[in-house]
């Protein structure tokens, strides 16, 4: 499912410009980047959420913050919702959601969000995206 994921295209500035790239297709355009997030989920007692990447992906078995790459017509918002509940099942509000800042990588833009949780809450974790998860001060 993954390579029929389709992002709208930014500028170097990181403003739409109208365009879009399907994941699998080839060739890349020059000086086009794609939006990307990740969220820091804090529980009430202070910890965050680490998943640590499935097997079959890139970097397996690496440890970060929920997160992935926003589809074409996503707010970033939006995307972090998702991607936190399709990694983990939880379902984070996205009032709840704040920008922390952007960052540049090679082909995209990394938008850096983080979501306070109430309580403890129970994690169901989707294999084929996260192998594990710990709660880390």
């Amino acid at each position: 499912m993954a390579d029929a994921e389709t992002w709208d295209l930014l500028d170097e500035q990181g403003s739409p410009t109208g365009e879009v790239h399907r994941r699998s297709d080839p060739g890349w355009p020059l000086g086009r980047f794609h939006l990307m997030v990740a969220t820091c989920v804090v529980r009430s007692d202070g910890l965050v959420l680490l998943t640590r990447r499935a097997a079959t992906k890139t970097f397996p078995f690496a440890w970060e913050i929920p997160g992935g790459s926003v589809l074409a017509g996503e707010t970033g918002a939006q995307a972090a919702v998702r991607e936190v509940r399709e990694e983990t099942g939880l379902v984070i509000d996205g009032e709840a959601l704040t920008r922390v800042g952007r960052g540049p990588l090679p082909t995209a833009f990394l938008d850096v969000y983080v979501a306070a949780v109430p309580g403890r809450p129970r994690l169901v974790l989707d294999p084929a995206e996260v192998d594990g998860a710990a709660w880390v001060s």
